[in-house]
C-alpha cells in the first residue's frame, strides 16, 4: 500500500541538513553511513571504527598540507582500498569489502581529511566526482582523484591523470572546464543518487521515494526537490501501469499534504483519476467509476473543470449502455429522450446525437420489419418527427425501406396477374400507389396491367 512508502524524511538527516556547512565532523560522518544505507543502532559503532581510523592517522598530523594530503591518499589505498567498481559508492560496503569508486573513495578520503586539519570540498563533473584542497593566497588549489594511489595533485601530474584515466576509463577535467565545487553535504549526497538509480532500474519505486526525500532534506537543494517529485511521479506511474491508480491517487494526496503548495503533481493525479474511471467503464462498471469521481480524497489535486469532463465521459458511456440495451417500444422511447436530454446538456454534441438517433431509429425499425415486413418499417419511418429526419443519412434510409415495400407490391402484384386475378392484382397496385404514388415501377405495374384487360 502507498503507506509502506516513505514520505517522511529521515529525522536524524533532516537535522543534518538544517546545519551549516562545515559540518561538524561526527555529524559528517553520520550523513556518510546514513546515505550508506547504516541502520540507526548501529550508527555509533561505526563513527566510531572511523573516528578510530583518524586517531591512527596521528602521525601525518606533523606534515605540511601539501605532504599530508598526499600522504593521505597513499595511506588509504595501502591500507582500505582493494578494488575499483564503477557503481560502488556506499562508504560500509568500501570499509567491509575495500570496492570504491569515485563517489565513495572521495568521500572516505574527505572524512579523513576534515579529522586530520585538512580542508577540503568535493568537485562534480558530468559524470565523476573527486576532491579539492583549497590553496590560500589564490593559488588554483590541489585537485585529488582518489581512485588512484597515484591521484595527488592531478592536475600538475600526468601519472596521476594517467592512472586515473586507466583506472576509471574517465578523463581529467582541469579546473574552468565542465566542472563546478560542491560541499559536503552535497557530496554525499551522490551516493543516495547512486542507489536511488540502482533502485529504479530493479523496479525499486517505492523505495526510491524515500531516498529521495532524504537526498533532500540533506542537500535542500531545488534541483534535488524536483528530482524527488521526478521519483514521486515514477511510482505513481508505476502503480498506474499495475492497474492501482486508486492507491496511487492516495499516495499523491499524502505527498501534496507533506510539500504544501506548488509541488506541480496535479496533472499526474488528473491522469490516474481519469484512468481509473476509464478502467471502471470498460468493465462497465458504472456505479464504481461514478464513486471513485466523488470521492474527495481521490479528488484533492484534480480541477473542477476535468472532474466534470470525467462526469460526462460516464454519462456518455452509460447513454452507450442504454441505446445498445433498446428491445421494445418502451425502451426505444426512453432511449430517444435520454439522448435528447444529453444533447441538451452538452453531454454528447450534435455530431453523435444524430449517430445514435439514427442508431435507434434502425434498430427498432428492423425489429418492426421482422420476417420481411419492410411496409411496416417504412410506416414507422414516416412517424419520426422532421429534426430526425433531416440527419444526413436519413434519407438513404427511409429509400432503402421504401423500395423494398414497392418491391413486395409489386411481387404480389404479379403473382395475382399471372394467376389471372384481375381484380386482385388492381386492388394490390392500387394499395401500393396510394401509399408509393411516385413509383416508377408501379406505375409500369399499373400500365401492364391496362394492356392485359
Amino acid at each position: 500500500m502507498y503507506s509502506e512508502v516513505r514520505i517522511v524524511p529521515d529525522e536524524a538527516v533532516l537535522a543534518i541538513g538544517e546545519a551549516n556547512e562545515p559540518l561538524p565532523l561526527e555529524a559528517l560522518i553520520r550523513a556518510a553511513f546514513l546515505a550508506s544505507g547504516a541502520k540507526h543502532e548501529e550508527l555509533n559503532g561505526r563513527i566510531e571504527a572511523i573516528l578510530e581510523i583518524i586517531d591512527s592517522l596521528g602521525p601525518l598530523a606533523s606534515l605540511e598540507m601539501t605532504s599530508k594530503g598526499e600522504a593521505l591518499l597513499e595511506w588509504i589505498h595501502e591500507n582500505l582500498l582493494t578494488r575499483y567498481v564503477e557503481l560502488q559508492t556506499s562508504l560500509i560496503v568500501l570499509l567491509e569489502k575495500g570496492t570504491y569508486n569515485c563517489v565513495s573513495s572521495a568521500i572516505l578520503y574527505m572524512l579523513l581529511a576534515r579529522g586530520i586539519g585538512i580542508p577540503i570540498h568535493g568537485v562534480l563533473t558530468e559524470d565523476h566526482a573527486f576532491c579539492h584542497i583549497p590553496v590560500a593566497g589564490g593559488a588554483i588549489g590541489i585537485d585529488v582523484e582518489t581512485t588512484t594511489i597515484h591521484g595527488f595533485d592531478v592536475g600538475s601530474r600526468k601519472l596521476a591523470r594517467d592512472s586515473f584515466t586507466r583506472r576509471t576509463g574517465f578523463t581529467y577535467i582541469p579546473a574552468g572546464k565542465q566542472r563546478r565545487d560542491i560541499g559536503e553535504k552535497e557530496l554525499i549526497s551522490l551516493i543516495y543518487q547512486n542507489r536511488i538509480s540502482m533502485l529504479q532500474k530493479s523496479g525499486g519505486w517505492n523505495e526510491a521515494v524515500g531516498l529521495s526525500l532524504d537526498r533532500w532534506a540533506l542537500t535542500r537543494s531545488q534541483a534535488v526537490m524536483e528530482y524527488y517529485l521526478l521519483s514521486v511521479r515514477n511510482y505513481a506511474i508505476y502503480l498506474n501501469e499495475q492497474k492501482r491508480q486508486v492507491e496511487a491517487l492516495h499516495f499523491l494526496g499524502e505527498v501534496a499534504k507533506t510539500l504544501g503548495r506548488n509541488h506541480g503533481l496535479e496533472d499526474i493525479a488528473s491522469m490516474l483519476l481519469g484512468n481509473a474511471v476509464i478502467l471502471n467503464l470498460r468493465g462497465n462498471q458504472i456505479e464504481e467509476a461514478r464513486a471513485i469521481l466523488e470521492d474527495e480524497r481521490l479528488r484533492v489535486l484534480v480541477s473542477e473543470d476535468f472532474l466534470t469532463a470525467r462526469r460526462k465521459e460516464i454519462m456518455r458511456h452509460e447513454l452507450e449502455i442504454t441505446v445498445k440495451g433498446v428491445k421494445d417500444d418502451l425502451s426505444f422511447h426512453v432511449s430517444l429522450t435520454e439522448v435528447n436530454k444529453a444533447l441538451a446538456t452538452d453531454v454528447i454534441d450534435v455530431k453523435r446525437w444524430e449517430e445514435l438517433t439514427v442508431f435507434l431509429w434502425t434498430k427498432e425499425t428492423q425489429r418492426k420489419a421482422v420476417d420481411g415486413d419492410w411496409l411496416a418499417g417504412w410506416l414507422f419511418l414516416e412517424t419520426a418527427p422532421e429534426s430526425v429526419r433531416v440527419i444526413s443519412g436519413w434519407d438513404s434510409l427511409e429509400a432503402t425501406y421504401e423500395y423494398n415495400a414497392t418491391i413486395t407490391y409489386h411481387n404480389r402484384f404479379v403473382t395475382a396477374l399471372r394467376q389471372r386475378r384481375i381484380d386482385t392484382a388492381n386492388r394490390i397496385l392500387n394499395e401500393g400507389l396510394e401509399l408509393f404514388p411516385d413509383s416508377s415501377i408501379l406505375i409500369a405495374d399499373k400500365k401492364l396491367l391496362a394492356e392485359q384487360q
